[in-house]
């Protein structure tokens, strides 16, 4: 099963992995955890809008910068901030994101 999400015509492969840490496989990455697949995205800025009802069970950011998930489309609605370089099991209302922002932003979310 592959797990789709595009951004500037990109769409990214799918496998599975769960860890409470930021592994050293995803030094250079964002791996978002959905229940039956994994989308790696890079590191750069960049909006990406997820595809099907997929539920998020952990990000792991391996990027010095800000990750964002949205419960809209666009970077719109709620948003929910993964700090550089950590690993977070989203909260209940944002475990099924529309859109997912890797930012430039290297400080720590608020409240951690």
């Amino acid at each position: 099963m592959k797990s789709r999400v595009a951004a500037a015509g990109l769409i990214l492969g799918a496998g599975l992995a769960v860890t409470a840490a930021v592994p050293a496989a995803a030094a250079a990455s964002v791996r978002i955890i959905y229940t039956n697949s994994t989308s790696v995205l890079t590191c750069q800025k960049a909006l990406y809008e997820v595809t099907g009802n997929k539920v998020v069970q952990d990000v792991q950011n391996g990027c010095p910068v800000r990750v964002w998930l949205y419960q809209g489309t666009g970077g719109s609605g709620p948003s929910y901030c993964i700090s550089p370089r950590t690993s977070r099991v989203p909260p209940a209302q944002f475990r099924q994101p529309k859109s997912i922002f890797v930012s430039a932003n290297t400080a720590g979310c608020t409240p951690a």
